[in-house]
């Protein structure tokens, strides 16, 4: 279910023409997608894994990833029509081959992905959703988290920020009720430090900037 607005206050006449005219040749439609298919059939025959980042906001981790990782096939969902125009944009300039998009609500893409189908989740800064009428709403809820293991390899990595603490105390909870997952990095003053070969975002740094502390935390699949 999609709460909130998908578009933002821009352009809307030409947001709407990039979308039409760039997003079907590098987008994967959802409604073809069957838990048998086969991620990889969507990129070039060089993939060698499949990573995903939910929520991808303007790009800029999923594009920097992308230039590092060209035998990676990198599959980022966004529901916000101004991220999806940015990162289109992004990806013509620079002709990348190895990114595809889904502009969805990502609840309903991780029903659909096939299991263990993905080496790598990404899960950066989600929508806290403060208020508590509104907890239900939270991206890291305990039906969600077996749906992101069903569709992890074994021994895979699922990387989580968040800049708002009351909603990561929430999500540890919820992580800590599963034994599909297991945290890498329990000391919680290594919290503060991004995993290697980080690449920040434009929201990150307006958190920082504001004061606020990310937190970076890893996550396994568990083998079970």
């Amino acid at each position: 279910m999609i709460y909130g607005r998908r578009r933002g206050k821009g352009n809307k006449n030409k947001n709407d023409e990039i979308i039409r005219s760039q997003l079907p040749r590098l987008s994967i439609n959802y409604k073809d997608i069957s838990k048998s298919s086969d991620l990889k059939s969507y990129f070039p025959n060089n993939i060698k894994e499949i990573w995903l980042e939910i929520g991808f906001g303007s790009g800029e981790h999923l594009i920097s990833l992308s230039r590092i990782y060209p035998n990676i096939g990198f599959i980022g969902v966004e529901v916000y029509e101004d991220g999806i125009v940015k990162t289109l944009k992004q990806i013509s300039k620079l002709n990348l081959t190895n990114i595809r998009l889904i502009n969805e609500d990502a609840n309903n893409i991780i029903l659909l992905l096939p299991p263990k189908s993905i080496d790598k989740i990404f899960l950066l800064f989600p929508d806290p959703w403060p208020k508590k009428r509104h907890a239900k709403r939270r991206f890291t809820n305990s039906g969600n988290l077996q749906q992101l293991a069903r569709i992890i390899l074994d021994g895979g990595e699922l990387l989580f920020a968040t800049d708002h603490m009351e909603y990561l105390n929430w999500s540890l909870e919820q992580f800590m009720r599963t034994p599909l997952f297991k945290n890498e990095n329990l000391d919680q003053n290594s919290w503060e430090n991004p995993p290697k070969g980080w690449f920040s975002t434009r929201y990150e740094q307006k958190a920082i900037q504001a004061g606020r502390k990310p937190k970076y935390l890893k996550f396994l699949k568990n083998d079970i």
